[in-house]
Formats: structure tokens, sequence, C-alpha cells
């Protein structure tokens, strides 16, 4: 399984196609007083995959590693469940079974506390395994 984090000013995922629509995307650097912004996870699953469930985690951490919290107390992070296709219909020797199969998480966070001149990692891991994660620093004013 790989993953790939993008950092975007807008994102959502349509649920009948799975694809994700995305504004200003691509950023790593942000202002100090930056509106909400949006994190998208693109997955690439082998299909021997598929049956597996697993847990994901997407965390924003600051320079020393540490999840960020807003007002003390609320760490910015999301998890989930994701896999357990156990037939997904496709019959061995399809064409489209030549390629992983795509997918994403699209997650909004809301305008975030952040340093000036400080740098935060966004970071996405599956079943406790680093899979991608991207840095961003906070400019001053």
């Amino acid at each position: 399984m790989q993953a790939f984090i993008v950092l975007c000013d807008a994102a959502q995922r349509d649920t009948g196609t799975g694809k994700v629509h995305i504004l200003g995307a691509d950023w790593s650097v942000t202002a100090p007083s930056a509106a909400s912004t949006a994190v998208v996870v693109f997955l690439r699953v082998p299909w021997e995959e598929l049956a597996v469930e697993r847990t994901f985690h997407l965390r924003l951490v600051d320079e020393a590693g540490i999840v960020v919290k807003v007002n003390d107390d609320l760490s910015i992070e999301f998890g989930g469940q994701m896999g357990s296709l156990a037939d997904s219909g496709v019959p061995e020797g399809d064409p489209s079974r030549l390629t992983d199969i795509h997918s994403s998480i699209a997650v909004t966070v809301a305008p975030l506390p952040l340093v000036q001149g400080a740098t935060y990692t966004w970071c996405f891991d599956v079943d406790g395994k680093g899979l991608a994660s991207t840095t961003f620093v906070v400019r001053a004013s």
C-alpha cells in the first residue's frame, strides 16, 4: 500500500465516483491567520490487500513530533477503519486488476492557532506503520 498527502485550501470527496475535488492544492507555506484548510490522502491499494481490515490515523504534529492540540485538550488527529472488501466482484484475470485500487481520504480542518515561523507535519499511518507525511511552515505575518 502507498499513500500520498496533499495540502490544499479546500477538498471534497465525491462518494459516487471516489474522485476528490480540490482547490489551492499542494502548498507548503501558509499564513498565520489561514482560513480552514484541507488534507487529502491518496491511497494505492493492491488487489490482494482489499480484504484486509486496517486502521488508519492522520495527525498533525509540531517540530518536536508532538500531536498539536487546540485549547490544550483537543488533539488534531483523525482515524478510522478501511478495507474488508472480501469480494470485489472483479474476477481474477480481469484487466482492471493490473493496477492498484485508488482511494482517498479528505479532511477539512478548521482554522488552527499555529505559531508563526514554526513547521508542522501531517503524518498518515496504517496499522501503526507510517506511510506518508508532508511538512509545511507558517510564515511570519
